[in-house]
This record gives structure tokens, C-alpha cells and sequence, in this order.
């Protein structure tokens, strides 16, 4: 019988792996709306969402297969690049929603305002500098 530990595992890996189909489906379903104003932020906003997905399924593994215990920061470095891809494939996504009035356009600068936030912060979290979720929070507003 597997252990509690190996179920929670799984079940975080699974859960990864379902927010990776999510994230997928969101950037396919906006690189729709905005590839009909620039094709190539589109494009760029599907590779970063699928390049964020990927990053956080390698993490995920990372745990699940042990390589985290020996090396202690693959999770968190893998977390913060994927959220670097993110930041830069939907700060040009949301200046196309601004520049067009395609939503709400305080709304917009919202969103570029937190995705910058958000790469600065998953930046400087590599670099060793601990913002915490401090730089989340305008993009999680956007969101």
C-alpha cells in the first residue's frame, strides 16, 4: 500500500499536471482573441504559457522523483522561471488589451503593471532577495 507521503505526492503531481491543461487552454483560448489584433503576441503569449507549464511540471517531477530532496531548490527555481515566462509573454498581451480598449483599460495597466511585479519579484527571489508574495498581488488583482 503506498505511503501518506507517496499519496500526497501523486496527488500534487496530478494536480500540476492539471493546472499545466488549464494554464494550455487559457493561453490558447486568449492568444485566439488577441491573435486577431498581433498574431505574434499571440504566438509569444502560447509559448509562454505552454514554456510556464512545462517548467512547473518539471518541478512537480523533481519532487515526486526525489531529485528535490538532494538538490533543495529545483521547486522553487523551476516556480520562479515559470512565472518569469508568464510575466513576459502577458505584459505585451496585456498592452494589446490596452492599446485596443479591448477590456477595461484600467484593468490593462493592471495587468502590465502586475505582471512586471511579478517578474521582478520571481527575479529577485532568484538573485536571493525574499519579496514573498509581495509581487504577486497586482497580478493576482488582475487575474
Amino acid at each position: 500500500a503506498p505511503t501518506s507521503t507517496a499519496l500526497a505526492l501523486a496527488t500534487g503531481a496530478l494536480l500540476v499536471f492539471a493546472n499545466g491543461v488549464a494554464v494550455c487552454l487559457i493561453g490558447a483560448l486568449l492568444a485566439n482573441e488577441v491573435g486577431r489584433e498581433s498574431p505574434a503576441v499571440a504566438t509569444g503569449y502560447l509559448m509562454g504559457r505552454a514554456i510556464e507549464a512545462l517548467l512547473l511540471l518539471l518541478g512537480a517531477v523533481a519532487v515526486v522523483t526525489g531529485l528535490e530532496a538532494s538538490s533543495g531548490s529545483v521547486l522553487v527555481t523551476t516556480y520562479h522561471f515559470a512565472m518569469m515566462a508568464l510575466a513576459v509573454s502577458s505584459v505585451p498581451v496585456c498592452l494589446v488589451l490596452f492599446e485596443r480598449s479591448l477590456v477595461a483599460r484600467p484593468l490593462a495597466a493592471l495587468g502590465v503593471l502586475g505582471y512586471a511585479a511579478l517578474f521582478l519579484g520571481s527575479f529577485a527571489e532568484l538573485l536571493g532577495w525574499h519579496v514573498g508574495l509581495l509581487a504577486s498581488v497586482p497580478g493576482g488583482l488582475f487575474e
